[in-house]
């Protein structure tokens, strides 16, 4: 058992199959997402205090001080945070802080990553060995089942695992296949991958209960892109390691048009500005990064990357910069 514990975990960039680890489209036919983890991170400090506890996020400037676990229910901005406590630290006499680098809303997968980050965190102080993937199960677990917020299970396993993985989801198992992509084509990507930030998005939960709902009643459209973006996943995971970005780029668009026709506030007028920019300076494709709706948005640019950029900051665009992150969550 020990008295402190500092834990890092990656947020993700999804190529192509989000929405597909939903249940309970998953649940019925399975998913398949493939995704990459990026440079940053969400960092969770947990440590031991003689009584009460103290809860702090930093990147939000939120602090809950109880004297006890009684006194904590998963709801508000730190849900997370006291679902952990509640589910893994029950005595109390614990100090817990976050700290996000993504920004809010981003659809990076941050709170899937922190809940994984908090899971391995909050296991280590309590003398627990526990596996990355268990670390994601877990922390599905606090989000979902803890905080009863309808999402996915993708951004729990890229961060716990890192690195590009092809995940294969059902009702009850994850399958992860880890794709090598080659230290150039590595590169290549993260040369010609423009990252945009359009401000918050929607909440994507309730995105994600709308979107399921039509699922559930048999929607035509939502059932026939749900099954399309599974395909495309399948062959975005051969198409990554060969690094064509005119091909990748084609992936990525037609992901993004099986999305939007999934819900009708998928793409904000914002989104839409930004894309026909991106696309007249050169972007190969382009589509919104987690539910949609605001947050970021990913391009593959062609020739030349810094026009795709400009056309975005042009569009009101915030380019964030972009590494890719072999190494899942793990003890800073």
């Amino acid at each position: 058992m020990s008295d402190r514990v500092c834990v890092e975990a990656p947020v993700r960039l999804d190529f192509a199959g989000g929405w597909t680890d939903v249940p309970p489209f998953v649940d019925r036919e399975g998913g398949l997402v493939i995704n990459a983890a990026i440079d940053r991170h969400v960092r969770v400090e947990v440590s031991r205090r003689p009584s009460g506890i103290l809860l702090h996020a930093e990147d939000i400037d939120e602090t809950l001080e109880v004297a006890s676990v009684s006194d904590l229910a998963p709801t508000g901005v730190l849900a997370l945070l006291q679902a952990a406590v509640m589910r893994f630290v029950p005595e109390g006499g614990v100090e817990l802080r976050t700290r996000t680098a993504a920004p809010l809303g981003s659809g990076l997968g941050a709170s899937g990553a922190l809940g994984t980050a908090l899971a391995f965190a909050c296991q280590l102080l309590q003398g627990h060995d526990i596996a990355p993937e268990e670390a994601a199960r877990l922390g599905w677990q606090l989000e979902v089942g803890d905080c009863g917020l309808a999402g996915g299970r993708q951004d729990q396993y890229a961060a716990a695992l890192g690195g590009f993985n092809l995940f294969d989801f059902s009702a009850d198992r994850v399958e992860t296949t880890a794709i090598s992509v080659p230290a150039n084509v590595r590169a290549r990507l993260e040369d010609h991958l423009v990252l945009c930030y359009l401000g918050e998005s929607r909440a994507s939960s309730d995105t994600i209960t709308r979107v399921m709902n039509a699922y559930t009643e048999g929607v035509d459209r939502v059932v026939r892109a749900l099954s399309e973006m599974k395909d495309i996943a399948r062959r975005m995971a051969q198409a990554l390691p060969e690094g064509d970005l005119e091909h990748i780029g084609h992936l990525v668009a037609r992901n993004w048009e099986c999305q939007m026709t999934l819900d009708d506030g998928m793409q904000t007028d914002a989104m839409r500005q930004v894309e026909a920019d991106a696309a007249a300076a050169g972007a190969l494709g382009g589509k919104a990064v987690g539910a949609g709706g605001g947050g970021c948005m990913v391009f593959v640019a062609g020739g030349d990357p810094q026009a795709v950029k400009r056309a975005a900051i042009n569009a009101g665009a915030t380019v964030l910069p972009l590494h890719l992150e072999a190494v899942g969550v793990h003890q800073c």
